[in-house]
């Protein structure tokens, strides 16, 4: 029997880095455990495969397995062993936060990007997208600090803000944020950054 884990949804979790490396092996022993859990009234069955076993991903799919979600180092692949078994649905939805960041004199911080969507300039705050289990309070800081080189105090949650259809068909959540500068020099981002400046 292949080696795994029962969830407390009563699925099936296999990580393929501790199955045969063989795809021959692979599924031979992969066909006798969906039998067994199928059997014993399990749900679904999660496969976990990491790049270095890539080999074993279309034994897999032959098996029934379709694609779920992936990282730059894995693909998870689920099977349902019941029709109607319930498969959540991956992440929706990207999170950013972006910067109202005010300094001493009443001036707001403003950055112009240099991969913008429009050949003329313009200006917005701040910001960017979360990293993975990142705060939100600590990402808004770094994001401000990372684009302009201004530290930043978090003061509070200004507003939200929520739309459709953006990269690679998800959906976005932007939060925008009210920030205390604690420094006023600006060192921009180069690499992303076309112009940054505060604005009277």
């Amino acid at each position: 029997m292949l080696d795994h884990e029962v969830n407390r949804f009563n699925g099936i979790e296999i990580e393929a880095a501790h199955a045969p490396e063989d795809p021959e092996c692979f599924a031979g022993e992969l066909a006798a455990a969906l039998a067994a859990w199928e059997e014993a009234g399990r749900e679904l069955v999660w496969l976990r495969v990491p790049i270095e076993r890539a080999a074993l991903i279309p034994v897999a799919t032959a098996a029934g397995f379709r694609f779920h979600h992936s990282q730059e180092d894995y693909v998870m692949l689920v099977r349902r062993l019941r029709p109607d078994a319930l498969v959540p649905h991956y992440a929706t939805h990207y999170i950013g936060a972006g910067g109202v960041v005010l300094n001493s004199r009443g001036e707001l911080l403003v950055v112009s990007e240099r991969h913008r969507r429009s050949a003329r300039p313009y200006y917005k705050l701040p910001g960017g997208a979360l990293h993975p289990g990142e705060h939100l309070v600590d990402a808004v800081i770094r994001e401000v600090r990372e684009e302009t080189g201004v530290h930043a105090r978090f003061e509070a949650l200004v507003c939200f803000r929520h739309w459709h259809g953006y990269r690679y068909g998800k959906s976005d959540i932007y939060f925008i944020c009210r920030l205390t500068a604690l420094s006023d020099e600006i060192i921009r981002d180069e690499r992303e950054i076309e112009e940054c400046l505060w604005m009277p």
